[in-house]
């Protein structure tokens, strides 16, 4: 099973290349995850942080059921599922906490950074770390994967500071995972 979390979890693969996650995040962090699908990066990341808060954001009812069914069954004791559209987080502002320590965002679509972007003005601490997967075909199927990344990280200049990019396309076809730190 370990052997297969880097092909589901973006974060895992990411780990696998390099990553050492205990440098962003501590027992007790305060993550917003954006893109939460069903739940194997947040069940690992319970997992292995025990007393962190996880507010789980998705669109998709059918895929926040299962984090939302582990949750009531205490296998996701400080998972927090919230159903919105990450496109609009003035609509879920009451539901997280004022300030997170930590934005992980899984998100498959053409404006992945804008997304990222508005969550990180309303709810990120200065100096505190995203964790962003970028898949370059939401983006653009058009351009190399390559171009994408490239462009992608333009974006981050000014407001963020890149801190480490693996290529995790081994794992995740066109994919890059950036740890990024807001300035």
């Amino acid at each position: 099973m370990l052997q297969e979390l880097p092909f589901k979890s973006k974060l895992a693969a990411a780990e696998h290349l390099g990553l050492k996650t205990r440098n962003y995040i501590s027992e007790d962090s305060i993550i917003l995850y954006l893109g939460a699908s069903s739940g194997t990066t947040i069940t690992y990341l319970n997992l292995v942080y025990r007393k962190a808060k996880v507010f789980a954001i998705d669109l998709a009812p059918l895929m926040l059921k299962k984090i939302v069914l582990d949750s009531i069954n205490n296998k996701l004791q400080n998972v927090i599922p919230i159903l919105a559209d990450a496109n609009l987080p003035e609509k879920y502002y009451y539901d997280v906490l004022p300030i997170v320590d930590l934005i992980y965002q899984d998100i498959a679509q053409k404006n992945q950074y804008e997304i990222f972007e508005k969550n990180s003005n309303l709810f990120l601490k200065k100096k505190g770390y995203g964790f962003v997967a970028v898949k370059a075909r939401s983006i653009d199927t058009t351009k190399s994967p390559q171009i994408i990344f490239k462009e992608f990280e333009n974006q981050f200049q000014n407001k963020f500071k890149i801190i480490e990019k693996y290529n995790i396309s081994q794992f995740q076809k066109d994919h890059m995972f950036y740890v990024v730190q807001k300035l």
